[in-house]
């Protein structure tokens, strides 16, 4: 596990990402040693390969990186802890509106894109019921930008409706089926609001999907 550190720390070194500033001393584990005990040839590459060392990034930009790389994933794993509390808590059944939109928040943050998607879903009919349309089809927009998100962080490839294909060839029947049923809620709440020119494009736009995807 050492020699794995060590061999890390010495390719950032040779791609000139860290700077050796201190090499000396022996680490807590060899300080034990008698030093009148005649060490093997495999002792002496320990002691070699445990010697204390410091190193600092060559630069600025460098640790930016690292540490935002550190403080991204931080930050999203206590997005999951806190998801994980509130589904434990029946927020995701969308009784407490405001809770669910908290959780659904958490599960983008984390994410947990399907998650997301499936709370997201919900809420939306749940603002729908109480007739507020126009902010049903808000939030359900929202909910299609987190896949639009994520197409940009893989490789490229088709996109289908601004979509990565390869994303919506990844998941499971039922949640390409709750995808497409976002998109025709959508299309459905324009038209209850006297659009129908946009209620048929996202009627267009579920067809174009499941006829795309290979989950269908």
């Amino acid at each position: 596990k050492v020699q794995n550190i060590h061999d890390v720390l010495q390719k950032a070194c040779l791609e000139r990402i860290l700077m050796e500033t201190f090499r000396g001393g022996r680490s807590s584990s060899e300080k034990g040693l008698a030093t009148n005990i005649k060490m093997s040839k495999r002792q002496k590459l320990d002691n070699e390969e445990t010697e204390e060392r410091s190193y600092r990034f060559s630069h600025a930009i460098w640790r930016n990186c690292v540490l935002g790389t550190m403080l991204r994933e931080r930050k999203r794993n206590l997005h999951r802890l806190i998801a994980t509390i509130m589904e434990k808590s029946g927020f995701d059944d969308v009784v407490d509106i405001r809770s669910s939109m908290k959780l659904f928040g958490h599960l983008r943050e984390s994410g947990q894109l399907m998650k997301a998607t499936r709370i997201g879903y919900k809420i939306g009919k749940y603002l729908a019921n109480d007739l507020l349309y126009r902010q049903s089809i808000d939030f359900c927009l929202e909910v299609l930008e987190m896949w639009k998100d994520t197409s940009g962080t893989t490789k490229k490839t088709e996109l289908v409706e601004g979509i990565n294909l390869d994303l919506l060839n990844s998941i499971t029947p039922e949640d390409l089926e709750c995808f497409a049923k976002i998109h025709i809620n959508i299309a459905r709440y324009y038209s209850n609001l006297g659009d129908a020119v946009s209620g048929s494009t996202f009627y267009k736009k579920c067809e174009i999907i499941l006829k795309k995807s290979s989950a269908a």
